[in-house]
């Protein structure tokens, strides 16, 4: 038996189209790596949640991995980056981030990369493979 990828308290999913929160929590499930899963329809709503774990001293509610879409109304991806980047370092959180995108712009792969929290850019839509992948490569 090959070595069990570890499990990941909370993962969450951040995108504005319903069906896509719902497909992804469906793989990530199937592929076993988190005891528990949530999803946002944008960024302002994932963000208010996250300070509010913060401020009440919840840990099991600051999410260990975040797939977050870029383009979204309310709060985009760029925008929740930009709030998400510095809380990490200030209460030195482990939260990581996969911007998950239909968008295959360079421009925004190498954007994506000025953020410490993010550590891979994923094309929709999300697979088992994928996913399995990803939890993989980050526990190494």
């Amino acid at each position: 038996m090959g070595e069990e990828t570890k499990k990941h308290n909370l993962v969450v999913v951040i995108d504005d189209d319903d069906i896509n929160n719902f497909l992804c929590e469906k793989v990530i499930k199937s592929s076993n790596v988190s005891e528990k899963m949530r999803s946002y329809l944008n960024g302002r709503v994932a963000m208010d949640d996250i300070e509010r774990a913060i401020a009440e001293n919840r840990p099991e509610d600051i999410p260990s991995v975040i797939f977050l879409d870029i383009n979204m109304p309310v709060m985009n991806g760029w925008e929740f980056l930009d709030e998400l980047d510095p809380l990490v370092k200030k209460h030195q959180l482990q939260t990581k981030v996969a911007i998950l995108s239909s968008s295959v712009f360079q421009k925004d792969k190498e954007r994506a990369d000025k953020y410490r929290v993010v550590v891979d850019y994923i094309s929709k839509p999300l697979s088992i493979a994928t996913v399995k992948g990803f939890f993989e490569r980050l526990s190494q």
